[in-house]
């Protein structure tokens, strides 16, 4: 007779046990290879990065000690345009993108004296390489923008490098704007431009409008506010029947500062109306009525604008600028307006708070100051006036040889706020 016997299995309990291991062991082979993936294109980053370094560094060799100048933050492969054109084919066949996704980064200052690249690892830590500096690396940054428009201001956010940041305010309208800024958390430190509005240029072979008040700790010491910043960006003055009007005050305040005040800057003066003198801003030139000792009359320089420029009995004066008083008219021309200041508390140069130059009977006008300063209207040929450029606090330019001939505007304040992001 045949036995049979029955063999022993596995049971349930040692079957799940069995699968329960597997799938560890596969989970861990799985985050193994994702691993060894993320660490091979980080590696790709970092020699992409390396390849940049060198093109641009062999460009910075071959002209003249700068380099491929982007001083807005660009996306390389994408709206780089200056850094494409200078490398692309000369230093490379073409700018590596990230072997995923994206672009890396790329910045200079406006003179392109350094450059930053700036990748982005598989951990979301950036990785960055500054000439000036070397390589640096972080978690990422905890900065959140509080950067909101209000009904009467718009702000405008504009990144400096990879470390920095600035709030412009400018008016969204015609009339004098106001909001409340709430800085990022983690800001202490501030650095600030305050413009106000540029005054309008006198009518009827009026003087130029002078530029709004300019006030800046850009590069010196830094405010350090302990709440809410109150932000007014002043208007450009509007043009008077007499003497036109002056530009509004842009202010900054809150707790912790100084309350920073920019005046508004003074109208130009009309035939039938002497020049506006600013408190604060630049002052309004006279018009031909007022003689040459007008611009003595028109108001001392200040810490925030300079005296505009007296109407000869001939020609009007030009309107001050935040840098240069404006000139006196003369026989054959009017007086110009005069010059602003240049800042980069934006990243690019600009100026900011010119003079608007006098109207004339003659062939000549005078200019605008640099910074937005109108220019003034001219008989002959006829040529109507310019206003001051808005966003700068630019003075307007006066009215031509007419009676009825109105000066022009004068161009809205500024406010810009920047600080280091934390």
């Amino acid at each position: 007779m045949i036995m049979m016997t029955k063999e022993k299995g596995f049971t349930l309990i040692e079957l799940l046990v069995v699968i329960a291991v597997i799938g560890i062991l596969s989970g861990l082979v799985m985050v193994s290879m994702n691993d060894a993936k993320d660490a091979g294109y980080d590696a790709k980053r970092k020699a992409h990065m390396s390849t940049l370094r060198k093109a641009i560094i062999m460009y910075n060799v071959d002209h003249g000690g700068v380099y491929p100048i982007e001083s807005t933050e660009c996306n390389i492969g994408n709206n780089c345009a200056t850094l494409a054109a200078a490398l692309v084919p000369a230093y490379l066949n073409s700018l590596p993108t990230d072997p995923i996704s994206g672009y890396y980064k790329y910045q200079t200052p406006a003179n392109g004296s350094d450059f930053t690249i700036t990748i982005t690892l598989a951990n979301s830590t950036t990785y960055s390489y500054t000439y000036s500096t070397g390589y640096s690396s972080g978690s990422g940054s905890s900065y959140v923008s509080t950067c909101t428009n209000s009904a009467t201001l718009t702000c405008t956010e504009i990144p400096i490098g990879t470390t920095e940041v600035a709030y412009k305010y400018t008016l969204s309208g015609s009339t004098t704007g106001t909001t409340t800024l709430t800085l990022p958390t983690g800001i202490s430190l501030v650095e600030y431009l305050v413009v106000g509005g540029g005054g309008a240029g006198g009518s009827s072979w009026g003087g130029g409008g002078g530029a709004g008040g300019y006030l800046t700790n850009f590069g010196g010491t830094k405010i350090s506010p302990t709440g809410n910043i109150s932000i007014t960006v002043g208007a450009g003055g509007t043009v008077g029947t007499y003497r036109s009007n002056a530009g509004a005050n842009s202010v900054i305040s809150g707790s912790g500062f100084t309350t920073v005040t920019a005046s508004g800057g003074g109208g130009g003066g009309s035939a039938t109306g002497g020049e506006s003198v600013a408190t604060g801003g630049g002052s309004g030139g006279g018009s031909y009525g007022d003689g040459v000792s007008g611009g003595v009359a028109n108001g001392t320089p200040s810490s925030q604008g300079n005296a505009g420029g007296g109407g000869a009995n001939a020609n009007p004066g030009g309107g001050g600028g935040a840098n240069a008083v404006g000139t006196i008219g003369n026989s054959s021309s009017s007086g110009n307006g005069g010059n602003g200041i240049s800042n980069s508390i934006t990243g690019v140069a600009t100026a900011y708070a010119g003079g608007g130059s006098g109207g004339t009977y003659n062939t000549t006008v005078g200019t605008g100051g640099t910074g937005g300063g109108g220019t003034g209207g001219r008989a002959s040929p006829i040529a109507a006036c310019t206003s001051g450029t808005n966003d700068l606090g630019g003075g307007g330019g006066g009215g031509l040889y007419n009676v009825a001939s109105n000066g022009c505007v004068g161009g809205s304040g500024v406010v810009i706020i920047r600080f280091t992001k934390p």
